[in-house]
């Protein structure tokens, strides 16, 4: 996590605690209608791979090796989201929520092969040094950063059959129209260095020919607005007659891919969602 994330991060749990504890402090009686959740949410990405685009004028690769080479290369991407949401109960049994969050959504794709003579990326290099560990690799995170409005649909689902003491349990659908903030590679050099370092973070590419027929590289065209569908259960459990707290695994996929270069895929995501819930009423 870098260090700006975890400032942001502090003085996000910072003000939630104080709002906790002016509540706390306070003797009326709250109704619980209408409420705001403060969250924050480990997650683990991956993507559905929906079609690739081979380089032009090369015979390396076809379009079903290369997507044999990436189904083998490409692996789970761990990240963070953050937000606010506002809760309106229907009835005790249902609910209607209006979320916006900050959201990370891609997945890893870990390069391990002959580093010597190797092209990291077009705007990193090449690989021209000898000097390198016993164990070389090269980590490439498909990253798109989105801000999300959630709109999500609750169920509650405990009863007399399933009581929880102090608690409630949930079920929930809905969508997430999507901004795109910023969509880019991150690159990380495992075992040696490039001249200019091991950290990189850089546009993806797509490689076009020219009018001579020679090639080059352009930035991948990118879709701005996204649209995702979620998912998933929500436990409240009644810390204080102020306070709440909640714990929200969910899974959401969006609809359009985040890039068209080389590849187009259809990003998911496993959120385990923390929170502490206030009343407004």
């Amino acid at each position: 996590m870098s260090k700006m994330k975890r400032v942001c991060l502090a003085a996000f749990l910072l003000s939630a605690c104080s709002g906790l504890m002016a509540q706390s402090n306070s003797k009326s009686q709250f109704k619980w209608d209408s409420q705001v959740t403060a969250f924050a949410a480990p997650t683990w990405n991956h993507r559905l791979l929906t079609g690739v685009t081979p380089a032009p004028r090369q015979a390396l690769y076809t379009e079903s090796s290369l997507r044999d080479s990436f189904s083998r290369c490409d692996q789970t991407m761990r990240s963070s989201n953050l937000g606010l949401r506002l809760t309106k109960k229907k009835s005790s049994y249902q609910a209607f929520s209006l979320g916006l969050s900050f959201s990370r959504f891609g997945f890893e794709r870990l390069y391990e092969g002959e580093i010597f003579g190797y092209e990291v990326h077009p705007d990193v290099g090449i690989y021209e040094s000898l000097v390198q560990g016993p164990q070389t690799s090269v980590v490439y995170q498909h990253r798109s950063t989105y801000l999300e409005i959630q709109a999500d649909w609750h169920r509650r689902i405990d009863g007399p059959s399933l009581h929880l003491d102090k608690a409630s349990l949930w079920a929930f659908g809905g969508v997430a129209p999507m901004l795109l903030l910023q969509h880019a590679q991150r690159i990380e050099t495992v075992g040696f260095a490039m001249t200019t370092g091991s950290e990189f973070v850089v546009d993806e590419l797509q490689m076009q020919l020219g009018a001579d027929d020679k090639p080059y590289f352009v930035r991948a065209k990118t879709s701005e607005i996204n649209l995702a569908i979620r998912g998933g259960l929500r436990w409240e459990y009644e810390l204080d007659p102020a306070v709440r707290l909640h714990f929200q695994p969910s899974f959401s996929a969006l609809c359009w891919s985040p890039a068209y270069g080389t590849q187009t895929y259809l990003p998911v995501q496993l959120a385990m969602e923390f929170g502490v819930i206030l009343p407004l009423n």
